[in-house]
């Protein structure tokens, strides 16, 4: 089975922030791992969504204008294409 595997961060000196999502391939198959396209990727504050990632090339994904605060807990929440979810 492929994984999905989730890169990226949210930083305090930045208002733009990149993650990408892609899958895990087996060794020596591939030299690429295969970008996890069309899903719905929101930053959420205490369970409030504060912003919305947007696929900016196959897999990744940007928010733009969003600066965090010292001291606030953020998650991310992800629905696949296929209906999975990951929060």
């Amino acid at each position: 089975d492929d994984i999905l595997v989730v890169d990226g961060s949210v930083a305090l000196e930045d208002s733009t922030h990149t993650l990408s999502l892609t899958r895990t391939a087996a060794v020596g198959r591939s030299a690429r791992f295969p970008p996890e396209s069309g899903a719905q990727v929101l930053l959420l504050e205490d369970e409030r969504i504060v912003g919305q990632y947007v696929e900016v090339e196959s897999g990744v994904y940007q928010l733009a204008n969003f600066k965090p605060q010292l001291g606030k807990l953020y998650h991310i929440d992800i629905q696949l294409q296929s209906g999975e979810r990951y929060t």
